[in-house]
């Protein structure tokens, strides 16, 4: 049993994920760290365009990581 922990098992996408966390806690920043975030999320949906969270292994990210 977990007490107190809830387990949110649904399968989502890097970059559902990445934008959802952006507006969810990134609500207040403006001007140049906001284009700094949008430039990352355009990264990611380029490189990891249909990849699941749960997919993403080290290896994965060291091949990226390479590329960018």
């Amino acid at each position: 049993m977990n007490k107190g922990l809830v387990l949110n098992l649904q399968r989502m996408l890097f970059t559902d994920y990445f934008n959802l966390w952006l507006e969810t806690y990134k609500t207040t920043i403006k001007g140049n760290t906001l284009e700094r975030y949008y430039t990352t999320s355009n990264t990611i949906e380029e490189e990891f365009e249909g990849i699941y969270i749960q997919d993403i292994t080290k290896t994965l990210l060291s091949e990226v990581f390479k590329r960018i």
